[in-house]
């Protein structure tokens, strides 16, 4: 991505109070008139429109800046802006904090003043103890012990030995986080490639062995090794399907960062929490947990998040909670009623959204459609999933997306499509690495169903097969409804 657009984009994300700083923090050192501020406030302008125009904000500042000079003032522009920012975030977040302190300890150390030095060292010590910020804490000790070196006096040896207990300390606990996160990513690189429902190769299953019976709880870990702890659970839970199980991994994670509030004050364990909040909440919406459901959406709505990225994703996953409750109760209407907003946030957000996301916001909408006989609408959703490249993270939404295009050619009478596009949904299926039987038998059912002339025998069968299945909840309302 071009520097330029890049500035683009950084000023589009801004909100209002970081763009009020901005221009408080330049007037600190001058008049506001300076040129990159003149800049400033054109592309703030311009980002408004979703598209930037250089030539446009060119033209608006001639006679301000040389065109000669215009990289380097965005440029310079583009630097001011991170430091503002650092600057305007650095109370809020303790990461950041952080890395103020270690900058300040820098600066004092080189000038000579060790004690100040230390004094310093002590309060990044505690911020990095208190948020479990492990390889943090081993860089200050490094830097402390180097200085206590420094000085004469008779608790010196004692000072480097509690050090080096210290430092041995956090290298075991960043030791033991690798291997589990080592662990954690074969198994997610297992059920990406391979979809749920596999057998976990040989090798793999002895790693995993070492790491499940861990006692987690009873050990002296960080944050990262209790979150990659359970995300490796959770991620094996997934491909054997158990999925209470994984329910309990992905509770537990909520549970300890509920009764450690604190730690949502780091912005990235304010994602990761938001991440294991949406996973539950897809759990308690396909298991039937309508009340948890309801809870934890709640739990969305009062939630606030510490960055703009983080209210994006927010936003995000207030709509699917809000989508995965209505259609729960079978309030499709509800979810029909709620199709602009969907459109205006995928529009809003399409630079943010990640495809995964956007499938499945589609396809949930595509449901919503089919089950309030809305068949145009619904096959224009549809459309835009297949339509997609390969996607193969989610194939799963790939296949249920063509048979679902099956379903509304059946619906319209239209049956040699319908046959037509059993044929290419089977196909398809056969090339995909997910190659699903519970996906084998609703298609075999469903060729069955576009060329049988009772089809409510077919239905019937078909619906037995599937009210213990989990995932396929669209399909068995629609088979329910057919039947009703």
């Amino acid at each position: 991505m071009a520097k330029s657009e890049t500035l683009f984009l950084l000023i589009k994300s801004l909100n209002q109070a970081e763009k009020r700083y901005i221009k408080l923090f330049s007037n600190k050192n001058g008049t506001e008139n300076k040129k990159y501020m003149q800049l400033f406030k054109a592309f703030v302008k311009h980002a408004k429109s979703d598209v930037y125009d250089e030539e446009l904000i060119e033209k608006e500042l001639e006679g301000v800046i040389a065109k000669k000079n215009f990289s380097y003032e965005k440029n310079y522009l583009y630097q001011f802006i991170l430091k503002s920012l650092r600057n305007f975030h650095g109370q809020n977040t303790p990461r950041i904090q952080l890395q103020e302190l270690m900058i300040n300890i820098s600066l004092l150390y080189e000038r000579g003043l060790l004690k100040e030095t230390l004094q310093l060292i002590s309060k990044a010590k505690k911020i990095a103890e208190k948020y479990d910020y492990d390889l943090q804490f081993l860089e200050i000790l490094l830097l402390e012990r180097r200085i206590t070196r420094q000085f004469k006096r008779k608790e010196t040896k004692a000072s480097i030995t509690q050090i080096q207990y210290e430092s041995q300390n956090k290298l075991d606990r960043i030791n033991q986080q690798l291997k589990i996160l080592d662990c954690y990513e074969d198994v997610f690189l297992e059920a990406k490639n391979f979809g749920a429902s596999k057998i976990i190769d040989e090798d793999l299953q002895i790693k995993i062995q070492r790491i499940l019976p861990l006692k987690i709880d009873s050990m002296d870990t960080s944050l990262e090794m209790k979150l990659y702890y359970h995300l490796t659970h959770s991620m094996y839970h997934y491909i054997s399907r158990d999925w209470k199980t994984r329910a309990e991994h992905l509770k537990a994670v909520l549970d300890y960062f509920e009764q450690n509030s604190f730690l949502l004050n780091d912005t990235q364990y304010q994602e990761r929490y938001l991440s294991f909040l949406n996973n539950y909440i897809n759990y308690c919406y396909a298991f039937g947990e309508e009340e948890e459901l309801k809870e934890q959406i709640k739990v969305l709505e009062n939630w606030k998040a510490k960055s703009r990225a983080l209210n994006i994703q927010l936003e995000q996953y207030r709509f699917y909670g809000k989508m995965l409750y209505a259609f729960k109760r079978k309030r499709f209407d509800e979810m029909v009623e709620m199709s602009p907003s969907l459109d205006e946030l995928l529009k809003k957000y399409e630079a943010n959204l990640t495809l995964n996301r956007r499938l499945t916001f589609l396809f949930h909408m595509a449901a919503a459609f089919l089950l309030e006989n809305k068949f145009d609408e619904a096959e224009t959703k549809v459309n835009e999933i297949i339509n997609q490249p390969k996607f193969e993270n989610r194939t799963d939404i790939q296949i249920l997306a063509r048979i679902m295009r099956i379903i509304l050619f059946f619906e319209k009478g239209i049956l040699t499509l319908a046959e037509y596009e059993t044929t290419s949904a089977t196909r398809y299926l056969k090339k995909s690495r997910n190659d699903n039987p519970t996906e084998k038998k609703i298609l075999s059912f469903l060729r069955k169903l576009v060329s049988s002339p009772t089809p409510k025998i077919i239905l019937n069968d078909f619906h037995d097969f599937l009210k213990d299945k989990k995932g396929y909840e669209e399909i068995f309302y629609w088979v329910e409804r057919k039947l009703n």
